[in-house]
């Protein structure tokens, strides 16, 4: 499962508008809540790139969501677990 846990408005906007578009199942939280289960990718800001060590992090850009929305299905799919 994708999360989006981020403080920034604007590269939370984008990448949610980003999966909705593509019909992707995702959640959101607060980055200082516990990740569900089953989470798979985080997709935050650099507001929060380093406080998710345990799992696969993809960084978004408030003016390219789409890089980032592109990354997280990639590694959902089995592109690696790492931070990109």
């Amino acid at each position: 499962m994708i999360v989006v846990a981020t403080t920034d408005f604007e590269v939370y906007h984008g990448v949610v508008n980003e999966l909705r578009e593509r019909g992707t199942t995702f959640t959101t939280v607060e980055p200082d809540t516990e990740l569900p289960d089953h989470t798979d990718v985080v997709v935050t800001g650099t507001d929060h790139a380093d406080d998710f060590a345990d799992v696969t992090t993809i960084v978004a850009e408030s003016d390219d969501p789409r890089r980032a929305v592109d990354q997280a299905l990639a590694a959902v799919r089995g592109g690696g677990g790492r931070t990109i």
